[in-house]
C-alpha cells in the first residue's frame, strides 16, 4: 500500500491531475480489504484541505446505478439530486466500481456513461476503486470508454487482506487481555 500512498501523494501534487491530464482520473483496484477506500477518502480529504478542490463526493457505484434506475420514480427528486451532484461536485470518489456489471441496463449506462463525460468534460478529477480490473468497455459506449482510456491511470494493489489481520491481532489482544 506503500506505493498506492506514494503515487496518490503524487497525484495530489499534480492538483488532482490539472498538471498532468493523463492522471486527472485514478483508478484504483485489487483484492478485497488491501486499503483501496481508505487510501482514497484520505486523498480525496487531503485534496480538500489543500484547497485544491472545494467539495468531494463519496458514491458507490451501486448508488449511481440506483439513482439512475429511479430517476423516473417516485423518489425522482432525491436520485436525480445524487446524479446532478455526482455531476458537478469537484472531486468524485466512486467506490466499488464493476461491482455489478450485470446491473448496466442500457438505460444506467447511458445515464451514468454521460455522467462520467460530462465530468471530463469540464475537465474534473475522480477516484475510483473497485476489486475489479477496469470494464469501461463491458458497460460503456465508444464515447466514454475513449475518455477514459485518454485520462486516467489505474494502480493495481496487491496485498494480503488488512481486514483479516487487524481482526487476528484484535482477538489475539483480547484474549491476552
Amino acid at each position: 500500500r506503500y506505493n498506492l500512498d506514494h503515487r496518490l501523494g503524487s497525484w495530489i501534487k499534480s492538483g488532482c491531475g490539472k498538471k498532468d491530464p493523463s492522471m486527472r482520473v485514478v483508478y484504483i483496484h485489487g483484492s478485497v480489504g488491501v486499503g483501496k477506500t481508505i487510501s482514497a477518502i484520505r486523498v480525496a480529504n487531503r485534496a480538500v484541505m489543500d484547497g485544491l478542490v472545494t467539495s468531494f463526493l463519496f458514491v458507490r457505484e451501486a448508488d449511481l446505478i440506483n439513482a439512475a434506475k429511479q430517476m423516473y420514480g417516485p423518489d425522482a427528486d432525491i436520485h436525480n439530486r445524487t446524479l446532478e451532484r455526482a455531476r458537478k461536485v469537484k472531486l468524485l470518489l466512486v467506490d466499488e466500481m464493476f461491482a455489478r456489471p450485470d446491473a448496466y441496463t442500457d438505460h444506467v449506462s447511458h445515464v451514468v456513461g454521460d455522467l462520467f463525460a460530462q465530468r471530463f468534460e469540464k475537465k474534473l478529477p475522480g477516484l475510483f476503486t473497485s476489486n475489479e480490473p477496469p470494464m469501461w468497455g463491458s458497460v460503456f459506449d465508444q464515447r466514454v470508454r475513449s475518455r477514459f482510456d485518454l485520462v486516467s491511470w489505474c494502480e493495481r494493489i496487491v496485498s494480503k487482506d488488512m481486514r483479516k489481520t487487524d481482526s487476528k491481532r484484535i482477538h489475539e489482544e483480547e484474549s491476552v487481555a
